[in-house]
């Protein structure tokens, strides 16, 4: 059976919230509660609770309690799941939910419904993972090592594609089968090697930036779970490397990469021939020529079909209108955009991002 234990100062919100849930669940699922303090932790210790719905109360004589029975339940089952409840801000209550990796948060006053669904959701997603296996534990933390690795050494190399591709790859493995709350724990983990991996390579106001990109995953507690919007602070971590990387590397004789990068940082900037070409110290025409020689196609066909590939991106994981999207290329039309889109790809912006949506229903 699985057993949920409710650790809340208030008798009336114990009560409240073991009716709602008696209701719901009725034998599938039992019930304990407790107020902060040694009943709570006798529980826990005792190693057979499913689920640990725990308070954070406002102001309290037991303000680190939480912290303290979290981690003890944690020390007992290592796949507890965890729920916390707040009258806090949800800035507060969202950054505390990310530190203690929990599955979820509710703010108080909160609707029954809201308790049931996210209940509902944590249950079924622990009997989904239930046969997790130790093999699969450590094969995350291989290829965690590995990524980042691979990234540090596309820096280093000062190679902008290829270090947003290893981000691209390594979040997709993430994302491909972990539940919402190892995601969290992973996607938080990545970034901070990121930003350990920019302190070789910056001074404090890299850092500063870096540490502001790490903080909008704790102050807003779902967007781990939104594959695009990760993948953008990541990538946008990346960037600020590179622009500090950019300073040290003028002189490094390699054009090509450092033009490569420059399109890569402005490709949603309306990045135009002249623009490349003054980045490294060319005529135009000249640049133009040369580019085309090295890469077997001219610079706007180039910076063209990466911005489709960008689009692409966006329709496939985003929800953003095609409109938006045509902006955020710097398409100052969208019926432009669209007909470049058909053109590249064969389908209008709106028919691939249906036919993505129908191949990823029927598992295609």
């Amino acid at each position: 059976m699985y057993r949920i234990l409710v650790v809340d100062s208030s008798a009336i919100d114990r009560r409240m919230m073991r009716d709602v849930l008696e209701k719901k669940f009725s034998s599938s699922v039992e019930l304990l509660s407790a107020a902060e303090g040694p009943e709570a932790s006798e529980l826990v210790k005792k190693g057979d609770i499913d689920l640990l719905i725990v308070n954070i109360p406002y102001y309290s004589i037991y303000s680190d309690f939480a912290e303290v029975l979290v981690h003890s339940a944690r020390n007992v089952n290592g796949s507890i799941s965890l729920i916390l409840t707040s009258v806090k801000r949800e800035e507060r209550i969202a950054r505390m939910a990310t530190r203690f990796n929990a599955d979820g948060y509710l703010l108080k006053p909160y609707r029954r419904e809201q308790l049931i669904s996210l209940v509902e959701n944590v249950i079924a997603q622990s009997r989904k993972g239930a046969p997790a296996k130790k093999e699969a534990a450590a094969a995350d933390e291989e290829d965690f090592v590995r990524y980042l690795k691979l990234l540090e050494n596309c820096i280093h190399e000062c190679d902008y594609k290829k270090s947003k591709n290893i981000v691209k790859e390594y979040l997709g493995l993430i994302y491909s089968d972990h539940s919402a709350k190892n995601i969290r724990s992973g996607i938080i983990n990545f970034a901070r090697g990121v930003s350990e991996i920019g302190r070789w390579y910056g001074n404090e106001e890299l850092q500063k930036k870096l540490e502001s990109c790490l903080e909008r995953f704790f102050t807003n507690y779902n967007i781990q779970v939104r594959r695009f919007e990760s993948s953008e602070i990541i990538e946008e971590m990346i960037d600020f490397i590179f622009v500090e990387l950019e300073k040290f590397q003028l002189n490094t004789g390699d054009e090509l990469k450092k033009v490569l990068n420059y399109i890569e940082l402005n490709i949603k900037n309306g990045i135009t021939l002249d623009s490349a070409a003054e980045h490294i110290n060319m005529s135009p025409s000249y640049f133009s020529k040369v580019f085309k020689k090295a890469m077997g196609t001219n610079f706007i066909v180039y910076v063209t079909d990466r911005r489709i590939e960008i689009a692409k991106d966006m329709l496939q994981n985003t929800d953003m209108p095609v409109i938006n999207i045509a902006c955020e290329l710097s398409y100052n039309e969208t019926n432009y955009f669209s007909k470049v889109f058909k053109k590249k790809v064969g389908l209008s912006p709106t028919e691939y991002r249906q036919r993505f949506i129908a191949d990823k229903k029927s598992g295609g």
